[in-house]
């Protein structure tokens, strides 16, 4: 009797001990657990369109974090991928929350108090064509486990639904900005000048001989149907003089001359204004300026500024101004010179 009250008190410390490496084994587990997920961090999910890849395994991730309800944050990884801080933006039309890097191709959506979606659009516009990667940061383990494994659970159509709505907001957004814009570049039109004539036209030049110089200088652009000079005026434009020219000026520069140094003339320009049919390959009827200053050097061996070659150039493709301005309001000056 007394061995088999030895062998079941044997047993039963033996079970003890069992239980309690279970216990200890289970606690372990659990820490070891929760040591892969460290405070801060989200689970994570990650798809790349263009490569057509996705999350295989539950990630984890310390690149995002919410720093208060208006602010979000991502690290980077390297110079080309740096932090970034995403501020809260006011989207008309859109019912989730919606956070910003000052770049509307890169914004991430509030899905619901544990799940942000971040999208990245690589293209013109935010559409759907152009999306390039999609992540999904969570600390709701169970949600990203469920879209992980079915794109056509209830979980992932909370994505689909949020980002259909971003990018309907984002065009009705465009296409509100474009039509403020449209109506404040149509009021511009209709009072716009061209700028005004010089008071002053140089002996033999016409605009044959500007022509010849304009399109000498813009040789591959015209060949290439995309440039086409309507005419030409002498005339300076605000951004270069406030006042017309009213004669040739003059251009010095240092010489030897007779073994001195001295500041002797060289050349002399004016203002040309250019008026520009734009994109003439796609037949645009719209024309911008482009100001140039044309030269005329002075004769060989001659310093004083009283004898020029007669031969004119451009040493410059010109600025461009007044952009994609209506015919109607270009063509004011085309008879001034000849």
């Amino acid at each position: 009797m007394k061995k088999v009250c030895l062998i079941a008190s044997i047993a039963i410390i033996s079970l003890s001990a069992n239980l309690s490496a279970q216990g200890a084994f289970g606690k372990l587990k659990e820490k070891l657990n929760s040591a892969a997920v460290p405070k801060g961090a989200y689970y994570y999910y990650y798809e790349n369109i263009g490569k057509q890849e996705k999350a295989k395994e539950l990630l984890v991730t310390e690149k995002f974090s919410v720093v208060d309800e208006n602010n979000l944050a991502t690290k980077g990884t390297s110079k080309y991928d740096p932090d970034k801080n995403y501020k809260k933006i006011e989207l008309p039309g859109m019912q989730q929350p919606v956070f910003n890097d000052g770049n509307y191709h890169n914004t991430i959506i509030k899905i619901q108090d544990d799940v942000y979606l971040k999208v990245y659009f690589q293209g013109e516009a935010c559409e759907m064509k152009f999306l390039n990667t999609l992540e999904v940061f969570s600390t709701n383990k169970e949600f990203i486990k469920e879209i992980q494994k079915d794109d056509k659970c209830e979980n992932y159509k909370k994505l689909e639904v949020a980002l259909d709505n971003f990018i309907k907001a984002d065009a009705a957004k465009d296409a509100a900005k474009k039509a403020e814009g449209d109506k404040a570049e149509a009021k511009e039109n209709a009072t716009y000048e061209l700028p005004l004539v010089s008071g002053f036209v140089p002996a033999g030049v016409t605009q044959k001989v500007i022509a010849d110089a304009f399109y000498t200088k813009h040789e591959r652009a015209v060949d290439a149907g995309s440039l086409k000079l309507t005419y030409a005026y002498f005339g300076s434009h605000k951004i270069r003089r406030l006042k017309p020219q009213k004669e040739w000026q003059i251009i010095k520069e240092k010489k030897l001359v007779n073994g001195t140094y001295d500041d002797v003339v060289t050349k002399r320009t004016l203002d040309v204004i250019c008026v520009i049919q734009n994109d003439v390959d796609i037949k645009n009827d719209t024309y911008s300026l482009k100001l140039i200053q044309i030269y005329e050097d002075a004769a060989f061996g001659i310093y004083d500024g009283s004898k020029f070659t007669g031969k004119y150039y451009f040493n410059d493709f010109g600025a461009s101004a007044d952009m994609y301005k209506p015919k109607d309001r270009m063509m004011k000056y085309k008879d001034v010179l000849k």
